[in-house]
Parts: C-alpha cells; sequence; structure tokens
C-alpha cells in the first residue's frame, strides 16, 4: 500500500509541483490528500472535498500535529527523490502550503463565498461561475457547507442525491453540477466506513457483498433497503447508468473486496462455498465495462484459492465416511470455485481418491448390491463428465470411473447374469434398456459394451417374433418402437433396423 501510495505521489508531483494553493484542488493531488488523511477523514465523517472547503476540519488537522507531519514527510520524501531536491527545503515548502490553504478558505469563507443552500438552489450558483476559473472551489465550497451538519454517510449521501436530481441535464449548468456532485459520492464512497454505514449489519460479509452488487447492477427494488436509504437511491440511478465516477468507485470497491481474505459465512466451508457460487454468478451477471469480465475473474480466482488448499479440502472431506462422498464433495466444490488451476487441484485429488485402494474396495465389495454401486458410480461419471475440469483431467476421471464400473460388473458378472436369467433375446435386450433406464452404465466403456450386447440381441433368431408378441403388434411396429427406445440411449436407427434384419 505505501508503494502504492508513494507512486501516486511520484505521479502528481510530475503532473504538477502543487506550488500553490490551487493545485491542492486538482482530482489527482485530492485522490493523495484523501489517501494520506483517510483516518482523519474516517473519524470525522467528512469527505476530501469537505476536508479540504471547511476551515475548523483543516485548523483541527493541523492541530494534531504528528498526522500533518506524517502527511508532509511522506509527499516531501517522494518528491525529493523524484526532484532532486533536499528533503527539509521541501518539507518546509508543504507546510507553508498547508497555511496558505487554511488561510486561503477561512477567507473566503468569511468573504461568503460558500453561501448555504438548498438542494435546488446549486444549479443557479454553477450558472452565476460559468467561465469562472475558481467554479468548481465555489461549488465544491457551497455543498461541503449543505453537507455540514449531516448526521451520517447515508443522510450526507441521499443530500448529494437530492441535489443530483434537482440538476437539470439539458444545461451546461445542470451538467456541470451533476458532474461535480458525482465526483463527492464517489468520494464518499471510497471511505470504507461509508459502505459499511450503507449496508448495515448483516449475517455474513457475503451478504454485504451481494448487496453491493445488487446496487451496483442496479437490481435492488424500490424501499428494499429502507425508507430514503442511499442505496436505494444508488441502485435506482445505477441502473440508468448516472452516476458514473461514483459507480466506477464502487466498482473498484467490489472487486476489492471479492479477491480479499474476510469469510464470506463463518459456519461452514459447505455454505461458504454455497455463497462463493451465488456471489460468482452475481458477479459475472454484472461484468460490464465499468466492472470489467477480466478483472472479475482474477478476483473470483483469488477468492477461491483457499478452497483448494490441503488444509481445507481434507479438513471437509476427512468429515466423509465414504470414498463416493469425499468424491461427490470435490466435485460439488468445483462448480462454486474459479481459476483453471484451481480446479485443476481439485480434479488432481479427485483423481487420487479413484485410485486408491480403498475406493476399489469398497466398489468391488459384495455387502453392497451391485445395482446400488454401478448407479452411484454412473452418478460420478456423469458429474465429472459434466464439470467443468480442464479437459485432460475431466477426461481421466471419467475414464477412471468407467473403469471401475467395468471391473465392477465383471465381477459380478452382470451381463452373463442377464443372459441366462431371460428366456428370450427381446426380455434380454429389455433388461439391459431397463438398466440404461435406472442409471445403471458409466459412459465410456461399460454403456458401450451394454449397447453392443442390445444389438447382438437384436440380430438374434427369434427376437422379432418376441418383439411383435410384447407390442402387440406386426414386425413393423414393432420394429419402430425398438428403434425409438433404442435412440433413446445412443444407439442410431440404422444400426437397430440392421440388426433387427438379421434376425428377420
Amino acid at each position: 500500500m505505501a508503494q502504492e501510495l508513494h507512486q501516486e505521489i511520484a505521479d502528481v508531483a510530475h503532473l504538477s509541483a502543487c506550488a500553490g494553493v490551487d493545485d491542492l484542488f486538482a482530482p489527482p493531488a485530492r485522490r493523495v490528500i484523501a489517501r494520506l488523511t483517510a483516518n482523519f477523514l474516517a473519524s470525522q465523517n467528512i469527505t476530501v472535498t469537505e476536508f479540504l472547503h471547511r476551515a475548523e476540519m483543516l485548523e483541527r488537522f493541523e492541530n494534531t500535529g504528528k498526522l500533518l507531519q506524517f502527511a508532509v514527510q511522506q509527499v516531501a520524501v517522494v518528491r525529493a527523490a523524484s526532484e532532486d531536491r533536499p528533503v527539509h527545503e521541501l518539507v518546509r515548502s508543504l507546510f507553508g502550503l498547508a497555511d496558505d490553504l487554511v488561510t486561503r478558505v477561512r477567507a473566503d469563507k468569511r468573504k461568503g463565498l460558500f453561501p448555504s443552500l438548498g438542494p435546488d438552489g446549486f444549479e443557479a450558483l454553477a450558472a452565476k461561475f460559468a467561465g469562472a476559473p475558481n467554479r468548481r472551489y465555489v461549488l465544491d465550497g457551497a455543498l461541503a457547507q449543505f453537507l455540514r451538519d449531516a448526521r451520517s454517510w447515508n443522510e450526507k449521501t441521499v443530500r448529494l442525491i437530492g441535489v443530483f436530481e434537482a440538476a437539470h441535464p439539458d444545461t451546461e449548468p445542470g451538467r456541470f453540477l451533476a458532474q461535480t456532485v458525482d465526483a463527492i459520492v464517489a468520494e464518499v464512497l471510497s471511505v470504507p466506513a461509508a459502505i459499511e454505514d450503507f449496508v448495515g449489519p448483516k449475517p455474513c460479509f457475503g451478504d454485504g457483498l451481494i448487496t453491493l452488487l445488487h446496487v451496483f447492477h442496479g437490481v435492488a427494488q424500490i424501499g428494499q433497503y429502507g425508507e430514503d436509504q442511499a442505496l436505494d437511491r444508488l441502485a435506482n440511478l445505477f441502473a440508468v447508468r448516472a452516476l458514473p465516477m461514483s459507480r466506477a468507485v464502487l466498482a473498484a470497491h467490489i472487486l476489492e473486496e471479492i479477491g480479499g481474505q474476510d469469510r464470506l459465512r463463518t459456519d461452514s466451508v459447505e455454505n461458504e462455498l454455497r455463497m462463493l457460487r451465488t456471489l460468482t454468478e452475481l458477479a459475472l451477471e454484472c461484468a460490464d465495462d465499468v466492472l470489467g469480465n477480466h478483472d472479475l475473474v482474477a478476483a473470483l480466482q483469488k477468492r477461491s484459492m483457499p478452497f483448494v488448499s490441503h488444509d481445507c479440502v481434507k479438513g471437509s472431506i476427512s468429515r466423509k465416511d465414504w470414498p463416493e462422498d469425499k468424491l461427490s464433495w470435490l466435485l460439488s466444490a468445483n462448480r462454486c470455485i474459479t481459476g483453471t488451476e484451481n480446479k485443476r487441484s481439485l480434479a488432481e485429488m479427485a483423481i487420487h481418491i479413484c485410485s486408491s485402494g480403498r475406493f476399489k474396495n469398497h466398489f468391488l465389495s459384495p455387502n453392497l448390491p451391485l445395482s446400488k454401486r454401478l448407479h452411484k458410480l454412473a452418478q460420478l461419471n456423469a458429474d465429472a463428465l459434466a464439470s467443468d475440469f480442464p479437459q485432460r483431467e475431466r477426461a481421466e476421471l471419467a475414464h477412471a470411473l468407467d473403469a471401475m464400473a467395468i471391473e465392477a460388473a465383471s465381477c459380478a458378472k452382470l451381463f452373463e447374469s442377464v443372459d441366462a436369467r431371460r428366456t428370450n433375446p427381446a426380455e434380454k435386450a429389455t433388461a439391459l434398456l431397463q438398466l440404461f433406464a435406472a442409471g445403471t452404465f458409466t459412459e465410456g466403456r461399460l454403456s458401450r459394451k451394454a449397447r453392443q450386447t442390445i444389438l447382438r440381441y437384436l440380430a438374434r433368431p427369434g427376437f422379432l417374433d418376441a418383439a411383435c408378441a410384447d407390442c402387440r403388434s406386426d414386425g413393423e411396429t414393432a420394429k419402430t418402437v425398438w428403434v425409438e427406445r433404442l435412440e433413446k440411449i445412443g444407439i442410431p436407427a440404422e444400426a437397430s433396423r440392421k440388426a433387427m434384419s438379421v434376425a428377420a
């Protein structure tokens, strides 16, 4: 953070030497001042605009001594390095500039340059000073006076929005006023304490973040956050893309929070993962030219990283008694996290579980009915194929589950049992169709073997007669019925008719 601040100070010094008081009111200088005085501004519930236009606040800050000294030294050190000037010389110059600022603001206040106005009086002030070099300075000072007795960040923002809504966008003074208000609202939204004031108490951090996404996207319902609340007013304006600077600041805050370390929920990892999935879906829906998709994905990927750590995964799956439950947890977690490498980590853990001796012993154990074992493997296989694991790992996991199912079916002589227990080819084929319908076969070698076996039954003598008796219809109708049945399990109509023609 300090390095970023120093770079920003250097950038401002490069654009302007801040030789006079007027330079302090330029937007780049304001941003640096806001960062240097952040704790003071938060403690006083004021924006940097109010700070620079209220003499008593400037004096209060000056009287703190240490805060002013810290701010001056930070700027002096950076400027000394970039301008090749002695630090003590710059310190003396900056202290003089601070004194000049207090003197200037105090004198302008005495002259009545910052009038007390209602929400509908600011556009006339903007028109009065049209073309004047100090127009923004005067308007900011009047707005600071207007916000002077606001009791909270929420009330302060509601007042500013009232001024914004009173402006006429079809006039130049109205547009200038709207931009001025937007800049101050953006300053409010850059203060974490203001965001906390807006959102209020929430059951968990994730709920507050979802609220901010709703506001940014402009989908909050009128009155959703209480009567005359800043969040309601902001959501309505953001919905029509008003207050663009403020919306951009909120987007930056959202990105920072998504990529941060605060727990979305603290009750359980499973609930936190579910909230992460909800947050991810909503955030990507909100992506636009302000809240960029690339930046969102990067933040979500960072947010997802703790969930693929060894400790997190081990702690979560260690509570699962059966290997398939551990695998199900990993597949479920995959749907909630973002990032190729994060997903690859989970996939590799899933493959490791499938290759373990415990997994094999569990699914080859005759203590559990074969139908239940195959059904679970087929379900896991389908989930693996539908996952967004990286392609290579997804294929490897699905193949491992299919291989396990093949081995389990072979050990239990599944196909031999079907062949031995049914009296005619149509009954045998029907039995395998019923297993397909029950979700017994994994996609891969096991399902291919089942389809090939069905086609062999279709080609056996007596199949068509048995099929006609079963359907109580003629040969062509029976063929059509079977073609439709087999198409549902992935056997092309041409292959079915060809096999039945052999039997005929």
